[in-house]
């Protein structure tokens, strides 16, 4: 999703794009200085650098995302979900039905009920919206 000039104006400052990378006549010993100094400050955003593979990356990520917290879901919140949207795909691929909940609680090892609920709360947020009734 690209934003024209009127919606990046309204951004509030935590948001703003340009701050830092408009510093463009920032030297690489400078660079190297700044983030030596965050990553000293914040060790995790060396991982997020090595994710983004360049420096003036990195720079564009902290340009972007200055002042905001992210929340990144835990390992075992992930797994859950992707296992959710199996379910739900596995319905879609091979229909609603009774014996499909059974065969998917069994697999999965979630009760039958929260299949059911799984089932009805991706049809209705992701899908036409119709429900099978059992």
């Amino acid at each position: 999703m690209r934003l024209n000039k009127e919606e990046l104006d309204q951004l509030p400052d935590t948001m703003s794009f340009g701050s830092l990378v408009a510093k463009g006549d920032i030297s690489k010993e400078h660079i190297d200085i700044l983030l030596c100094k965050l990553f000293n400050d914040n060790p995790d955003l060396l991982l997020i650098r090595s994710i983004l593979g360049s420096d003036r990356k990195m720079i564009q990520f902290l340009d972007i995302m200055a002042g905001i917290t992210l929340k990144i879901p835990a390992h075992n919140v992930i797994s859950r979900t992707i296992n959710e949207i199996e379910i739900w795909q596995n319905f879609k691929d091979y229909g609603y039905s009774p014996e499909r909940v059974k065969e998917l609680s069994s697999s999965y090892k979630v009760p039958s009920a929260k299949v059911r609920s799984i089932y009805e709360d991706y049809e209705m947020r992701f899908g036409d919206g119709k429900v099978e009734e059992e």
